[in-house]
């Protein structure tokens, strides 16, 4: 196992929480670039009890990068740019906006901005993000539970078997 299963896991952990547990998922993960780990690029694409799906590209060989996070629903659109480490390597060009959505039910706004602030580098991004896990863990109240874990790894785990077997995984694995 190489990036996928180191960086993929984040954004896994991501798509379960939006959607909840998928029940199959069909991938590609290979080397593009390097020969420096087993991996460096894979995508996926989950599909869900509802009918839902998310695609999930992560690839460790890109230069730089903008939008790092896209949902598009029944009633709008979530983007958000300039959110890990390819993007934070390159100073976002003026005016660039973090988060913006697109509620279809309110056209006549357009796109609205968040007003979040854009990360000046990668360690500033994870440190905002590890107080809040560090913080709670300390108090007794982890926000993530075994089994929550347990699942996002399978995604990634069935993600690799699809993978391999160049077919659609059924998930949860047995």
């Amino acid at each position: 196992m190489g990036m996928w299963m180191d960086d993929a896991s984040h954004a896994s952990d991501f798509i379960f929480w939006m959607l909840g547990e998928p029940v199959s998922v069909v991938a590609e993960i290979d080397n593009i670039l390097t020969t420096c780990a087993p991996d460096d690029t894979g995508m996926a694409i989950y599909r869900f009890a509802g009918g839902e799906m998310a695609m999930l590209f992560n690839s460790s060989v890109v230069h730089a990068g903008e939008n790092t996070t896209e949902i598009y629903g029944d009633r709008g659109v979530v983007i958000q740019n300039h959110g890990d480490a390819p993007s934070c390597a390159v100073p976002p060009p003026a005016g660039a906006v973090a988060v913006k959505y697109f509620d279809s039910q309110d056209r006549e706004k357009g796109w609205q901005d968040q007003s979040l602030s854009i990360p000046s580098s990668q360690g500033e991004r994870i440190q905002a993000v590890a107080r809040n896990i560090l913080d709670a863990y300390k108090a007794g109240t982890p926000t993530v539970t075994a089994r929550e874990g347990k699942i996002s790894t399978g995604m990634i785990l069935g993600a690799y078997e699809s993978a391999r077997e160049g077919k659609r995984v059924a998930l949860p694995m047995g």
